[in-house]
């Protein structure tokens, strides 16, 4: 099913009230600087819901070969789920997997891209096996695991909602 696409946190907030949608987690997805976080305050504000965004959580905590997926460093604890799961974003770079490893329930699976001015999708490179820009800079584990995670479980196609925006911020 083709996700429902949106240009607007006011109008995916209106969506996310009106919607039929089950109770569970309100999940955000996408790339470093995609806007994830500036989406996940608006709404969290405007939804009246919790907020937790896994990168800070994580703190200084760093991918190595012996931990190779961003999902592998995080625990039970820094999600706490053990309150309730309405009314809760969580804003993660592989939030299907992280909802996967806790077995989250799933109210909504929003999946942020940010365009560049000409309309182009700015990580969509990333998504490839090997960038043009590897030959440059090697690319970092960050990197590494989240192509491998866009490539395994295709986020921004299983997505329940697109945001797709030109953020300025």
């Amino acid at each position: 099913m083709k996700p429902i696409e949106f240009s607007d946190a006011d109008t995916l907030a209106t969506w996310l009230c009106n919607s039929n949608l089950p109770d569970g987690f309100i999940l955000l997805d996408g790339f470093p600087g995609a806007g994830k976080s500036h989406l996940s305050s608006q709404l969290a504000q405007s939804l009246t819901h919790r907020w937790i965004e896994l990168d800070q959580v994580m703190g200084g905590l760093q991918l190595s070969p012996s931990r190779p997926r961003y999902v592998d460093l995080l625990t039970e604890e820094a999600i706490n789920t053990t309150e309730p799961s309405s009314g809760v974003i969580l804003d993660s770079v592989t939030a299907l997997d992280v909802a996967e490893k806790f077995a989250l329930p799933v109210k909504a699976h929003i999946y942020v891209k940010r365009l560049t001015q000409h309309g182009f999708w700015d990580d969509e490179s990333e998504l490839l096996p090997i960038n043009t820009l590897d030959q440059i800079a090697p690319p970092n584990a960050l990197r590494i695991c989240l192509r491998e995670y866009h490539q395994r479980v295709q986020p921004h196609h299983r997505c329940d909602a697109l945001l797709t925006w030109y953020l300025t911020e």
